[in-house]
């Protein structure tokens, strides 16, 4: 097995989703889980990162917005059965 057998393709992100991209994947340990799988984000991490961004009122509603919708897609994506 090389490294290129694990290797996900590489996904293009548009360059106005690419700061909450970014706080989506430092998010990555940071999953509520159950026996059942993970619930969600732990959004305490996430609500601190965000404040050191210093963003205004606005911007900070649309990212913690672009967040949850990550968020749902993660859970879609790993709740999938094969």
């Amino acid at each position: 097995m090389t490294l290129d057998d694990v290797m996900p393709d590489p996904v293009d992100v548009w360059p106005e989703n690419r700061r909450v991209v970014r706080l989506f994947t430092k998010l990555g340990g940071q999953w509520r889980v159950t026996t059942g799988g993970a619930t969600g984000l732990d959004y305490a991490l996430a609500l601190a990162l965000m404040e050191r961004m210093q963003l205004d009122h606005k911007s900070f509603d649309e990212m913690l917005d672009a967040l949850g919708v990550l968020e749902i897609a993660a859970l879609n994506e790993m709740n999938q059965k094969d």
